[in-house]
């Protein structure tokens, strides 16, 4: 299966090779020039719907220790075709849970292309593929060509619908917007929008804009969607095949492939932090939202949730606007008594060379992939 809505493009198994202990499932893969999956990369997979699930444990690459001595790999499972509900946790078909090197699992192999090459664009470009390379094409912002209810534009460029659509299916929402030339917009479009104090840029209503509005951005339980408020960019879920909410349509600017100018999200105009190494990361926190959710946003602006490693380059180049609120990092961890979730990081300010991942400091902690925190978006230029 070819993954390539994400920093770079994958190709993963169809379906499992057989069963076999920790390290034979490593050199066979090496062996075909290949690599047994990270947690990040399975995850993405099985969000664009991996297929051939049987149900089975597979490897994946990251080690793991669990209390009273266990030293090993993460497993995951899933039955049929992956699905975007699909989180790093303890229970259910969709789990995962940790197991000693030298049991037997069934095991993927993966393949990573290359980093392509990065053009220099000029204000107002985006970049996008061509010609399986990406270049630099001229940007524009998005219109509804009269099909808004009273048009805005935002600070990013894209256009929206000033006044709320009627409460209505998730899928009568999605089909309204896509018949008017849009689209829904996901919960990071919307956050931008909100009335807030805490947000200086153009709001898409006001402080009495209280309705949760559909987004695209998934929620961990199944068939649930996020939704946000334009108030204050609170977020809730709802069930979409049975719950009504109203809504807005966005037409987008023309974006990037990858995590680039606007696609981050930051000060209109310099939207990325961007390090001396290359690392390219928002400027400013995405809404509150569980971890599904996280891996849908970010890879929809060509961008990943980040590893600690990733996180620490960044935060000692004094990657800016730290709110100390938890923001969600991309590796699984387990913790004592069942715990089963991810990483998370959080500063104040400027990063400083001083932070790396310690309780010690409170900059880290773990946290249910159920749970709602907030996140930024990185790419990488170098090798995944």
């Amino acid at each position: 299966m070819k993954v390539d809505a994400r920093r770079s493009t994958i190709l993963i198994d169809k379906q499992d090779r057989g069963t076999a202990n920790y390290r034979t499932a490593f050199d066979a893969c090496r062996k075909l020039k290949a690599d047994v999956p990270k947690m990040s990369e399975f995850t993405e997979a099985l969000h664009m719907g991996l297929p051939g699930g049987t149900n089975q444990w597979n490897w994946t690459a990251e080690s793991m220790y669990w209390y009273n001595g266990g030293y090993g790999h993460p497993n995951v499972r899933w039955t049929n075709n992956g699905t975007e509900d699909w989180s790093f946790n303890g229970w259910g078909t969709k789990a995962s849970l940790a197991a000693y090197t030298t049991n037997n699992r069934n095991y993927r192999c993966i393949w990573r292309s290359k980093k392509p090459a990065l053009p220099t664009c000029k204000t107002g470009e985006v970049m996008q593929w061509q010609s399986g390379k990406l270049a630099c094409v001229a940007g524009a912002k998005g219109t509804s060509n009269g099909n808004a209810t009273a048009e805005i534009i935002d600070d990013w460029g894209n256009a929206w619908d000033v006044i709320e659509r009627q409460a209505t299916t998730y899928s009568g929402a999605e089909a309204k917007c896509k018949s008017l030339g849009g689209r829904l917009p996901t919960a990071s479009e919307l956050y931008r929008g909100r009335a807030s104090s805490d947000n200086t840029h153009k709001a898409l209503g006001a402080t009495t804009s209280t309705n949760y509005l559909w987004t695209t951005t998934p929620n961990y339980r199944t068939d649930n969607n996020e939704a946000v408020r334009v108030s204050d960019g609170a977020t809730n879920h709802y069930n979409i095949l049975s719950a009504t909410r109203p809504f807005r349509c966005i037409w987008p600017a023309k974006k990037s492939d990858i995590l680039h100018g606007a696609n981050c999200y930051g000060p209109p105009g310099s939207e990325c932090f961007q390090g001396a190494d290359g690392l390219v990361m928002d400027k400013y926190d995405r809404p509150k939202v569980t971890a599904v959710g996280a891996y849908h946003d970010c890879r929809q602006e060509g961008g990943h949730v980040p590893t600690t490693r990733e996180m620490t380059r960044l935060m000692h180049q004094a990657l800016p606007n730290g709110t100390n609120r938890w923001l969600y990092m991309g590796e699984p961890m387990y913790w004592y008594n069942g715990g089963y979730g991810y990483s998370l990081a959080r500063w104040t300010g400027a990063g400083t060379v001083s932070w790396d991942y310690t309780n010690t400091s409170n900059y880290g902690a773990v946290g249910y992939g159920y749970n709602k925190y907030n996140f930024r978006c990185v790419y990488t230029p170098y090798a995944d």
